[in-house]
């Protein structure tokens, strides 16, 4: 399987979108970083909203659910998030 990928030039082209999705997690801050990740679905596809500073914007589209997830916890991973909800290995980190 493979992810597809498209480079947009406009963040109002990402936002069109966003307003269409059902938004998943926002990963990482404008305000903070040079970029910030939007994962979302619509209907039953799977995309990631690249948005940046300083490089390319980009739309991901990915084959399946597991790969979407994957990609997630990796953008967690790269902008330092805790996984805080119910039942993850860091709960009681947070108690």
């Amino acid at each position: 399987m493979r992810i597809e990928e498209i480079e947009v030039y406009e963040w109002d082209s990402l936002d069109a979108i966003k307003e269409k999705a059902e938004v998943i997690e926002e990963v990482g801050n404008l305000d903070l970083f040079s970029s910030m990740s939007v994962f979302c679905t619509i209907g039953e596809d799977y995309f990631e909203l690249i948005y940046s500073d300083t490089e390319g914007n980009y739309i991901r589209h990915f084959p399946d659910e597991d790969l979407f997830y994957r990609a997630l916890r990796k953008r967690r991973e790269e902008f330092g998030v805790l996984d805080r909800r119910e039942g993850s290995d860091l709960e009681d980190f947070f108690e």
